[in-house]
């Protein structure tokens, strides 16, 4: 006869699966219809995490094997593994080093120890120091890829809440507490109760849910929200140095002299490209802040963005910038470069860096 318990957890997991899976079509129909590579970071990490689940009911419902556990297990790694991945594309210009060495040390020992386990321990006569060794190897390695995937979730949503502007601050608080229910709970429940059991599953795809729904649908402008701030957009004229276009932060207020700017780096640009001969300008590093250069490939202009620093996810926005100005005037820049007249392009300022913290 089955027993109450089993139907419970039975329901509870096909309840936890429903959430997963929206989740993880919300985020497909939102890559398809924005193609962010974050967005794609976290879709591979939820599908991972949607295959470790189908795994567990798999073995919950049928069997238990060393198989579907190492299987189950290895999709955890892989989903907390592009967790990392995904944090680290919206907050820096490249991953961490540190965290990709300590992602690959113990995908080693876990591997290592795994093959032992499913492998080889079955088929030799191995003495049971070695088999209890090796297996402490493989849960500890395992538990330490997991939870290191989870605990930066929320970590790196409290980032975007800590810097998100005032009127999106709500949407940043619900997410960040999709990334605890997700990431902190999920884990306590996991280690209090010694097993990954059907309660840590709902907490896990409810607060995947939540995190998805609350910020990176309903204002997927959000991800690109990072700890740095943003002081001046400029668009120049390449040839003359005529300003095109100008906009200032809050924190690049103290930057005076619009025509000095502009013509400024417009011989820097000249100077470069003339002596060198080594292409055109992308970066410049200063002591507190970079300075960064997109040529145009369909007019003679240059996009100078200056920030405290950079990321993929900043140059992401960049590029957005770019073709929304060169779409909305098209028929006018050629007679802005010859009159000199400046472009009306604010509104397309406050929908491309509306996730800006000014």
């Amino acid at each position: 006869m089955v027993e109450f318990i089993d139907i419970l957890n039975l329901v509870i997991l096909s309840i936890s699966l429903i959430l997963i899976i929206v989740a993880v079509i919300l985020l497909i129909l939102n890559f398809l219809a924005n193609k962010h590579i974050h967005m794609l970071y976290l879709m591979i990490a939820w599908i991972s995490l949607l295959i470790n689940n189908i795994f567990y009911m798999i073995s919950y419902v049928f069997l238990y094997s060393n198989t579907l556990a190492f299987i189950d297990n290895f999709f955890a790694i892989f989903g907390s593994l592009f967790i990392v991945i995904f944090g680290e594309s919206i907050s820096r210009k490249t991953p961490s080093i540190k965290k990709l060495i300590w992602f690959s040390i113990f995908i080693g020992l876990y591997s290592y120890s795994s093959f032992l386990n499913y492998i080889i321990y079955p088929l030799a006569s191995i003495p049971e120091n070695i088999v209890a060794l090796n297996t402490t190897i493989q849960v500890y390695s395992f538990l330490i890829l997991m939870l290191t995937g989870s605990f930066l979730m929320p970590f790196y949503l409290f980032k975007i809440y800590r810097f998100a502007p005032r009127k999106l601050k709500n949407d940043t608080f619900i997410s960040f507490i999709g990334g605890i229910v997700f990431g902190i709970i999920a884990p306590i429940l996991l280690i209090s109760l010694r097993e990954a059991s059907t309660l840590f599953i709902l907490s896990s795809s409810v607060g995947m849910l939540i995190i998805v729904s609350a910020i990176f649908i309903k204002n997927p402008k959000l991800a690109f929200i990072l700890p740095f701030k943003v002081m001046r957009l400029s668009v120049i004229y390449s040839d003359r140095g005529t300003l095109l276009f100008s906009h200032n932060w809050k924190s690049g207020r103290e930057i005076k002299g619009d025509d000095l700017f502009s013509a400024m780096f417009q011989g820097i640009i000249m100077i470069l490209r003339e002596s060198l001969g080594k292409g055109d300008l992308q970066e410049i590093n200063l002591e507190k802040a970079i300075v960064i250069a997109h040529k145009s490939t369909q007019f003679p202009l240059v996009y100078i963005l200056i920030a405290t620093s950079t990321s993929k996810s900043l140059k992401n926005g960049l590029n957005m910038f770019v073709k929304r100005f060169e779409t909305k005037f098209n028929h006018e820049i050629d007679k802005a470069i010859i009159s000199g007249r400046v472009l009306p392009a604010s509104e397309i300022i406050s929908d491309t860096f509306s996730f800006l913290p000014d």
